[in-house]
């Protein structure tokens, strides 16, 4: 048996994505309604949004994590002034971190070339964290995680009463070598950042209540072994073990989010969940269209299913019917699978 904490109503208040040509939710849904793929593996531009003397503090890492906060908070000083600092948290996730910053130090080693402090400063991944908390003025518990289920421990500090809210952001930047690995091995990857604001508080314009998770780890990925395929048997265990935890009957799922682009993972996963849902269920790929995002694409799926369950609708679609539960999977590049239901 769960206990209270573990019980506890989690709701999605707020969301913001940054990936190629997408600013906006509204951006994405089109793509998705459009199934216009996205081409370009890098954000071509990212516009003016702070000071330029706070700009040349950062690298690109940490002004792609502070842009898509401010891409979430359309109203900065809301957070400012409706919450006590110290009961706001911070998560965010990466699977590769500062890689390109990490690789600029490292080059000034070679070249003989006194390194520029700024660039130090920024190899630590969790200096993202710090610009964020600084510009929001955010002082709750703060966690940097690598390769991670960030939105399953955030769920956790807020249950367990560590926070009321949680600003939980995941991105990855692009790197020419990294991208050129995955799309030799038939993924399409795509720079990207997703945030959210977890919060106990329902309000009138929230996405939906995050109701349960479950993850497991498969062991493997295909971008390190290409005739990787994962085992139903895991798959499934997932499935009825995220079931279990929300209380839910297989029939009750109205959608489900898959949790690859990849051809051989995508196979396995729907015949299971046709397997141990039902045969008819409605399935969407949203990696397909939006490509691989790596850091931020649980982030990203687990915003598909909240705009489902917002719009009531589902991207080429007919719907004869009201939309309460979606099931939202990820698989990263850790060989963790993750599974949530949001609900309506």
């Amino acid at each position: 048996m769960e206990s209270r904490d573990e019980m506890e109503s989690v709701y999605i208040n707020e969301i913001g994505i940054v990936i190629p040509g997408v600013n906006e939710l509204e951006e994405m849904w089109y793509l998705l309604e459009g199934k216009e793929v996205i081409k370009g593996a890098k954000i071509p531009e990212i516009p003016p949004f702070i000071a330029s003397r706070k700009i040349r503090r950062m690298d690109r890492f940490s002004i792609l994590a502070l842009y898509g906060t401010y891409s979430m908070l359309k109203d900065l000083n809301k957070i400012k002034s409706e919450q006590d600092p110290y009961e706001v948290g911070t998560v965010y996730n990466s699977d590769f971190g500062t890689l390109n910053t990490v690789l600029e130090f490292a080059q000034c080693f070679s070249d003989t070339v006194e390194a520029s402090p700024v660039t130090f400063a920024n190899t630590v991944m969790n200096a993202c964290i710090g610009h964020i908390c600084i510009e929001l003025g955010l002082k709750g518990a703060s966690t940097m995680m690598v390769g991670s289920n960030y939105i399953g421990y955030a769920m956790q500090l807020i249950r367990h009463g560590k926070v009321k809210s949680i600003v939980a952001g995941g991105l990855d930047e692009y790197n020419k070598e990294l991208f050129d690995t995955f799309n030799e091995r038939g993924i399409c990857v795509s720079e990207g950042v997703s945030t959210m604001l977890l919060s106990r508080e329902k309000r009138s314009d929230s996405f939906c209540e995050v109701i349960a998770y479950a993850e497991m780890n498969l062991k493997e990925h295909y971008c390190f072994e290409e005739k990787f395929k994962p085992e139903s048997d895991d798959i499934k265990k997932a499935i009825n073990t995220v079931l279990i935890k929300a209380n839910l009957s297989a029939d009750c799922i109205d959608a489900v989010i898959t949790a690859s682009n990849h051809k051989n993972f995508t196979e396995i996963e729907v015949d299971v969940i046709r397997d141990v849902l039902r045969e008819k269920v409605d399935v969407l790929h949203p990696k397909y269209i939006l490509g691989e995002s790596l850091g931020a694409s649980l982030g990203i799926n687990l915003t598909v299913g909240a705009l489902i369950l917002k719009q009531q609708k589902i991207p080429h679609i007919d719907l004869n019917k009201k939309i309460k539960y979606v099931l939202v999977s990820n698989f990263n590049v850790s060989g963790n699978y993750t599974i949530f239901i949001l609900k309506k």
